[in-house]
């Protein structure tokens, strides 16, 4: 369903929301199956489409998202850059829910 979302909002801006939110579950998705080279690129497409929308909310969960897959590729510390730039965004905008979760990825990450 997710795919189809994105499919059918192609680079319409007025359904960039949609895209961003579809990318960011798909990214989830991909990370729960352990597959992180692939939750990595939805991710990255999720943190450039929040970025153009100027939505910090959308580009804080992208960039955990990111985060937690670099690190389990291997780049540990490009993987903690991108969790603290999430929990930064996340502390800004007052999400305190997003910001415990993001901390728990990151202690997970230094365990």
């Amino acid at each position: 369903a997710l795919q189809d979302a994105l499919r059918i909002t192609g680079d319409d801006p007025g359904l960039a929301m949609v895209r961003v939110v579809s990318l960011a579950n798909i990214a989830d998705y991909h990370l729960q199956k352990r597959e992180f080279r692939t939750a990595l690129a939805y991710a990255t497409r999720a943190e450039r489409v929040a970025r153009e929308l100027g939505d910090d909310n959308a580009r804080s969960v992208a960039l955990a998202n990111m985060g937690i897959a670099m690190a389990r590729l291997g780049d540990v510390p490009g993987g903690i850059a991108r969790l603290d730039a999430a929990i930064a965004l996340a502390r800004k905008l007052d999400a305190k829910t997003y910001e415990v979760a993001m901390y728990e990825e990151l202690v997970a990450i230094h365990e």
